[in-house]
């Protein structure tokens, strides 16, 4: 029985631990969606894979200032969300 039980709660806490991520990437993916195109692309490639503010804004088309102020609102408004 005591094997079955830990199963048991294994199995909810992988359920909650699931229901939690779904709600955290849902809410994520929200924040994303209200971002402008170029918001979203400069967050994304500087934040998430890491590439240097100066090559971010040479895709995005911006001075290296104005995409650092980009970057910072992109943030500021998914912290918001």
């Amino acid at each position: 029985m005591r094997d079955e039980e830990q199963l048991t709660r294994a199995a909810a806490a992988r359920a909650r631990d699931q229901d939690l991520a779904d709600a955290v990437g849902a809410r994520l993916l929200d924040a994303l969606a209200a971002l402008s195109a170029d918001e979203r692309v400069a967050l994304v490639l500087h934040d998430t894979l890491g590439v240097a503010l100066d090559e971010v804004a040479a895709i995005v088309g911006l001075p290296v200032e104005a995409t650092r102020a980009v970057v910072d609102g992109a943030r500021r408004r998914v912290r918001e969300r």
